[in-house]
């Protein structure tokens, strides 16, 4: 360190470099540049009234230009510097990254930053400035270090023409070699050429194997310095790293102890991250190590991890609304199962009633029925004379001497009509005493005895017109008739005649005029 010059010193103490800032434009009309030079800096009350660019961290006005179109404002601007020797940059443009506009307008710039975030930043900048205050000699100290303890390897990953440059600059370099590098065609020959190759040989083997250890430090500080205040102070106010540059020019071992190592807040630690991820990806072009060839292949697997993960964590997304729809569903579902089990209950309890009342009101119907029936035999009975009572003729005589009796009144008084019973189906319940042609008949007959209510039961569908022989036919099976007959509202009529040809008589004469479900006979009715 003591071997450094008198400027050196003075240039290793100073912060970022003032610089000069050359704004232009190009007329749109004429098509003439013009430039103006802008060397006073604003303040942030100045806003107000003027839009700014920021250059570094520092505020310069953005300067109209008059021409053909009268004063407009200027479009891109360079800087000039004379520390630590004199240049200049490329033009920027103004609203861009590198040159952000200042302003509470929106449309005018590419790259705005308002007021309000410029003293967010400086309030950031402050505390950074204060950091690197404290840490910057045990940085630039412990850097030193490094790199005296790792050299010649910086030597070797630097580029040679770069550093017979820096060597030059520094008239550090011997007159037989600046003789050899000052022919430009050795410098444009291509990779792989011998002269070439001989040339790059002796300039390493000279820095490696000949270059005084004296000079290590003054070739580290200027060499360092450039990065720290070209790069990367002036990135802390720009918001990025741009470290690539100076690869070639320190080599990726240094360049990276100096990027992991540099004093930073937490919340500009995020330049750290994105300037060693950028160097150990390299440049498009460059020869890649293996080191660069695996971030690429991790960066790679955890973008296609990313993406998995972002595809699995939709794919859950839509399976909890699914689920959620799913589960909202079988809510909806129990509750109209609980609801429809709820009306079964009632419907049940409710038919229940229904059955209970019917089979009431049909039972008071046949208890009606037999008290009228009973009626009209005390009536006949009271009627019939003891001459003409056939209580004399035996007992098993006496219905067929009423049958016989019967027909032949009715048969005396009106023919047989049977038409309105033509293809009908006619179902005669109880025991028939004479059952007679029922083959030549147009209309059908089912018979049966009444003792059986499922075989009733089974017969009952098929009939049109249903007879019921009281006298001859089990209470139970007559009162489930009835019923039937109630639900159904098909004809019925109880008749006490056991032959066929009298009971056909009888339901022809009653067919016609029924007015209700249960018919009677005259004789029934009286």
């Amino acid at each position: 360190m003591n071997l450094m010059g008198k400027e050196d010193r003075e240039y290793s103490n100073q912060e970022i470099p003032q610089v000069s800032v050359i704004a232009f434009r190009t007329c749109p009309i004429c098509r003439k540049k013009h430039s103006q030079k802008v060397c006073e800096q604003i303040s942030e009350a100045d806003l107000v009234h003027t839009d700014a660019m920021l250059v570094g961290k520092w505020l310069y006005p953005i300067p109209k230009l008059t021409c053909c179109d009268g004063a407009i404002e200027a479009t891109h601007a360079k800087l000039l510097w004379i520390i630590p020797q004199p240049g200049e940059s490329v033009p920027f443009r103004i609203g861009s990254k590198d040159i952000p506009a200042v302003s509470e307008k929106t449309s005018l710039y590419g790259e705005i930053i308002s007021p309000k975030r410029l003293a967010e930043l400086q309030n950031l900048w402050i505390a950074q400035e204060c950091l690197w205050l404290e840490k910057k000699e045990e940085y630039v100290k412990h850097s030193s270090a490094f790199f005296h303890s790792c050299w010649p390897q910086p030597a070797k990953e630097m580029d040679p023409w770069q550093m017979v440059d820096l060597l030059d600059e520094l008239n550090m370099l011997p007159e037989d070699l600046k003789n050899l590098t000052r022919d430009k065609s050795v410098r444009t020959r291509p990779r792989g050429d011998k002269k070439r190759y001989m040339v790059v040989k002796r300039i390493k083997d000279y820095v490696i194997r000949e270059f005084p250890k004296s000079h290590l430090d003054l070739f580290f500080y200027h060499t360092v310095d450039r990065i720290i205040y070209f790069s990367l102070l002036p990135g802390i106010y720009s918001g990025k790293w741009d470290v690539l540059t100076y690869e070639t020019s320190l080599g990726q071992t240094l360049l990276s102890f100096l990027l992991l190592t540099f004093p930073l807040i937490d919340q500009l630690r995020y330049l750290r991250t994105e300037a060693t991820v950028a160097l150990l990806s390299g440049t498009e072009g460059n020869h890649e190590s293996e080191l660069r060839r695996y971030v690429k292949l991790v960066k790679k697997q955890l973008t296609e991890k990313e993406a998995s993960l972002q595809r699995v964590t939709v794919e859950l997304q839509q399976t909890r609304e699914r689920t959620a729809l799913l589960e909202k569903k079988l809510y909806e579902a129990k509750e109209e199962v609980r609801k429809l089990q709820e009306q079964l209950v009632a419907l049940r309890k409710e038919a229940s009633e229904t059955d209970y009342i019917r089979k009431i009101k049909n039972l008071k119907g046949l208890i009606d029925d037999l008290q009228s029936e009973i009626s009209r035999y005390q009536t006949e009975q009271k009627k019939n004379s003891p001459a003409n009572s056939p209580s004399n003729l035996p007992v098993n005589r006496s219905d067929e001497l009423a049958d016989v009796m019967f027909l032949g009144q009715r048969r005396a008084e009106q023919p047989l009509h049977i038409d309105v019973l033509k293809g009908k189906t006619v179902g005669i319940f109880g025991a028939l005493r004479d059952h007679g042609e029922r083959e030549k008949l147009p209309f059908r007959i089912l018979c049966q005895d009444g003792e059986k209510q499922a075989e009733c039961k089974r017969i009952l569908p098929q009939c049109d017109a249903i007879v019921v022989l009281t006298q001859h036919i089990a209470h139970g099976t007559m009162w489930m008739i009835k019923e039937y007959a109630a639900m159904t509202s098909k004809p019925l009529i109880f008749s006490r005649h056991t032959s066929i040809p009298l009971i056909l008589q009888q339901l022809s004469q009653v067919l016609p005029r029924e007015d209700a479900n249960t018919l009677f006979s005259p004789e029934d009715r009286g």
